[in-house]
């Protein structure tokens, strides 16, 4: 199922193993189609992105959303946060139950802005050192 407004896109168990499938089936009145690109409003402007209980490994492009506040990309196979460093506006981050590692962790230095992480159930958890 995917729901969209043009402040939000959700995606919900539709087995995506990569956004750019998200992007493609992101189709709604209000929207049309959601590609993102530096130079389209509408990536500028989106503000949440849930794409929960996927599949996906990676979210390249998605540094292209320069507004995006909060992320929710729980419950996917996301392993790299290389390119969280991008989301200069990030407040939430929700990337529980993927398989981040402990080194991954410094990618999130960047967000000044951060005050929710929701990171349990990842290989970092583990370490006595994550926290």
């Amino acid at each position: 199922m995917i729901v969209s407004t043009p402040q939000e896109v959700i995606v919900v168990d539709e087995g995506i193993s990569d956004l750019d499938d998200i992007l493609r089936q992101a189709d709604v009145a209000a929207l049309q189609h959601l590609n993102i690109s530096v130079g389209d409003d509408t990536a500028k402007s989106l503000k949440l992105l849930n794409v929960n209980h996927n599949l996906l490994q990676s979210v390249d492009g998605i540094e292209t959303l320069a507004a995006l506040c909060v992320l929710k990309a729980s419950h996917n196979k996301l392993s790299s946060l290389e390119w969280v460093g991008a989301l200069s506006h990030l407040s939430e981050l929700w990337i529980s139950h993927n398989k981040i590692d402990l080194p991954q962790l410094k990618e999130l230095k960047p967000l000044t802005k951060l005050h929710t992480l929701l990171i349990e159930a990842n290989p970092c958890c583990k370490e006595p050192s994550y926290k």
